[in-house]
């Protein structure tokens, strides 16, 4: 493995950018790039997931490859670019990732091949045969794909898809840990540099927020970077690192498709309870229910608060689950009248919206132009 972590060392000042986990959301990196205006001599380091679950895998792979052309840009895997060589350049896993497919709902790059190429994948008998008809189309992709570095070591930072092991030398770390590590923000951190990491949306580590924004946990030495492009209220984020006179300062920029709107009337929130409802920790029980609202708690973190009925369904214990497309809080904001807010979605007689850096709810009457 030793040839696919890399270390680099620049004795000068330099800029480093780093962009994260886009999944085939074409659109939003093609924006944020240009939000950043890379120059020349600036490092580019894409910290994998590039690919999978949007809808512009095969776009987004073609940009990639002609960013990886820049003298001074890493493309480094993560697990999604590692499925590729572990799944199917692996005659004795291609059947597993095949079957996979069969069942998937999700969009990713391997579905968008077999349609651009009209295959039909249910007329596939084996994963070995999959290789060979993907081989015949797009070989330069996938040995692209395959033969990407695992992490990039510059200077006093580390780069990697989710996590290293708690070791002193990074390079010890296991490719699973280095891939497919959850939740590394809970980790130690023993390598002495600053780790920069994907994988995990920055949203599941908020306990009582759906924000997006980098989270840079000094006491860890840890920089989390992913914004959630596979969340509701999707966000990608770049990482922007200045070295100045041995210094290292950090900024974020970042690219939403959200339309902003102006508040026309002053925001007043019914409850400022906060409890937040997310894809793992969603077991609730409900307190009490009014016409729109049930007030529940979370029987996991213990918060209460209030979310919509319908939000809510019943399992085989009695015990409640939300099951709406993006983690839910149940922040109502206090807005002032000539505001500006980002506009997510609406849900009867409520919008979702971003004042500032916070996600809540308020009434859509308050917004000009929304219906």
């Amino acid at each position: 493995m030793e040839n696919r972590l890399l270390t680099l060392k620049d004795s000068g000042e330099y800029k480093i950018i780093v962009i994260s986990d886009v999944h085939g959301y074409f659109e939003y990196l093609t924006s944020l790039l240009k939000k950043i205006k890379i120059n020349e001599e600036d490092y580019l380091i894409i910290l994998g997931d590039f690919i999978n679950k949007g809808d512009q895998n095969i776009e987004t792979l073609k940009l990639i490859r002609k960013l990886n052309d820049r003298k001074r840009t890493y493309i480094v895997s993560g697990n999604h670019e590692y499925i590729f060589q572990k799944y199917l350049m692996n005659d004795d896993m291609s059947d597993v990732l095949l079957d996979a497919l069969k069942k998937s709902k999700r969009n990713g790059l391997l579905k968008e091949w077999l349609i651009k190429y009209k295959v039909d994948i249910h007329s596939i008998r084996s994963g070995k045969e999959l290789k060979e008809i993907l081989l015949d189309y797009v070989k330069d992709d996938i040995l692209f794909l395959c033969n990407l570095p695992y992490g990039l070591e510059l200077n006093g930072h580390i780069f990697v898809h989710s996590g290293i092991d708690e070791v002193k030398d990074w390079r010890d770390s296991s490719v699973n840990s280095i891939l497919r590590t959850d939740a590394y923000y809970q980790k130690k951190n023993i390598s002495g540099k600053t780790v920069v990491v994907g994988h995990w949306p920055t949203q599941n580590i908020r306990p009582l927020s759906i924000n997006n924004d980098i989270i840079h946990l000094k006491d860890k030495n840890i920089i989390c970077i992913d914004g959630g492009t596979i969340k509701g209220n999707k966000q990608l984020n770049a990482l922007v690192i200045t070295k100045i006179k041995e210094k290292y300062y950090y900024k974020q920029v970042d690219e939403d498709k959200h339309l902003t709107f102006e508040v026309i009337k002053d925001c007043i929130p019914f409850d400022e309870r906060l409890v937040k409802i997310d894809w793992k920790l969603n077991k609730v029980k409900v307190i009490e229910e009014d016409q729109i609202f049930s007030l529940v708690k979370n029987l996991d973190t213990k918060k209460v608060g209030y979310i919509f009925n319908d939000f809510i369904i019943k399992d085989n214990d009695s015990c409640l689950f939300n099951p709406y497309k993006i983690d839910y809080v149940s922040r109502f904001l206090r807005i002032k009248k000539g505001s500006i807010v980002k506009y997510v979605l609406s849900h009867q007689d409520y919008a979702l919206v971003k004042s500032k850096t916070e996600f809540g709810w308020i009434k859509k009457e308050c917004l000009k132009g929304i219906l």
